[in-house]
């Protein structure tokens, strides 16, 4: 099973951009979009202690492009491209 936070607005942006113009602007659009970092936990936390949560399953956010919301059972990007291309990324069938 894998878990992603989706974007969660940490101190990351500070310590990484800085407390500069670009940082606080960076700073400030995440503040609009995004989750907070209590929030953020929660796909972890559940897929960690939810008992629908099964082997295999990939969990994060399930707001719009899994950016934030409540923690759910979402899709890879693989299987939205539909069943089969892992195959032609690989150059073939898992028989070749």
């Amino acid at each position: 099973m894998i878990a992603h936070p989706g974007v969660a607005v940490t101190n990351i942006v500070s310590n990484g951009m800085g407390t500069g113009m670009k940082g606080r602007i960076v700073g400030a659009m995440l503040t609009l979009f995004a989750q907070s970092d209590d929030r953020g936990a929660w796909p972890l936390l559940y897929a960690a202690t939810s008992p629908q949560v099964h082997g295999g399953g990939y969990y994060g956010p399930d707001g719009m492009a899994e950016i934030k919301g409540t923690p759910v059972e979402v899709e890879t990007e693989a299987a939205r491209a539909g069943s089969g291309n892992w195959q032609a990324a690989l150059g073939g069938s898992p028989r070749d």
